[in-house]
C-alpha cells in the first residue's frame, strides 16, 4: 500500500509540473517559463524512468500514468477555453 501511495504522489508531481507549464504557455504567453518547465519535466521523467528500470515496475504504474494523462488533457482543454474568453 505504501508503494502505491508513493507512485501516485510521484505522478501527481508530474501532473502539477505539466499544469504549470500549460498555464505559462496558454494563459500567460510566457515562453521562457514554459521552456524551463519543459526541460525540467523531461529531465525528471527520464530520471524517474531510470530509477524504475533499476527496480521492479509495479503493475499499476501504467494505469496511474494513463489517469494523470487524461486529467492533464482535460486541464489543457480547460485552459485553452479559458484563454479564448
Amino acid at each position: 500500500m505504501k508503494r502505491r501511495v508513493r507512485f501516485v504522489i510521484g505522478y501527481a508531481g508530474y501532473f502539477l509540473i505539466a499544469v504549470i507549464a500549460l498555464k505559462a504557455l496558454i494563459l500567460d504567453k510566457d515562453n521562457m517559463t514554459f521552456l524551463i518547465l519543459l526541460i525540467g519535466g523531461v529531465s525528471l521523467t527520464s530520471y524517474i524512468d531510470f530509477l524504475e528500470s533499476q527496480y521492479e515496475k509495479t503493475a499499476y504504474s501504467g494505469l496511474i500514468r494513463i489517469i494523470f494523462m487524461m486529467l492533464l488533457l482535460m486541464v489543457a482543454v480547460f485552459f485553452y477555453v479559458a484563454a479564448g474568453e
